[in-house]
């Protein structure tokens, strides 16, 4: 399944690759979507956006212009050191075209990929296609890492398709929000 990533990291940079080049090398990485958010080291409270990550299967002739679905997540930060960082809270921001049913939301931890932190399928209201809807989690955990691993949070979830549409019109996805500390504050390309 192919997926779209709208973030600032796509695009070619002033003294960076030619466009074709960088287009090419970002289209021939496997298809995972999501985002990698850097935080900057502090003592202080924080509050980061990551970039935003979506499907969208609106410009096909066989799918419909309701099969498009974004998300992006808010992390609510507490001390940030090089070796953990503590998460107070995550908001999953999401907007679609069509109804979404979450499967789960699992943080991994950035030095072992273990799990640290889970909700389930009834514990996440389902997205039901508006304007963008926001939802806020406790998460209350201070998280190791280690350079180069990053905290990952997994976003599953499933659209529903409509009648008569081919089956890569909608069905179940994967979204990856990795989180860690750096000198300053940024999106990984």
């Amino acid at each position: 399944m192919a997926t779209t990533l709208l973030s600032s990291s796509g695009f070619a940079e002033a003294g960076t690759k030619p466009e074709s080049s960088r287009v090419a090398e970002i289209a021939a990485r496997p298809s995972k979507p999501g985002t990698t958010t850097v935080a900057e080291i502090r003592s202080r409270p924080n509050t980061i956006h990551s970039a935003l990550v979506g499907r969208d299967r609106r410009n096909r002739r066989t799918c419909r212009s309701t099969a498009y679905h974004f998300q992006s997540v808010v992390w609510h930060l507490g001390k940030v050191k090089k070796r953990s960082i503590q998460i107070k809270s995550v908001d999953l921001w999401k907007q679609g075209g069509r109804e979404v049913f979450f499967g789960s939301l699992k943080m991994l931890r950035g030095t072992d990929g273990k799990q640290i932190w889970l909700k389930q399928h009834w514990e996440i209201p389902r997205y039901r296609p508006s304007r963008l809807k926001i939802t806020k989690f406790k998460v209350n955990k201070t998280v190791p890492v280690r350079p180069n691993k990053a905290i990952q949070l997994h976003v599953n979830w499933l659209d529903g398709g409509k009648p008569r549409e081919r089956g890569d019109c909608y069905g179940d996805q994967l979204f990856i929000f990795q989180l860690k500390p750096g000198r300053h504050t940024h999106e990984e390309g």
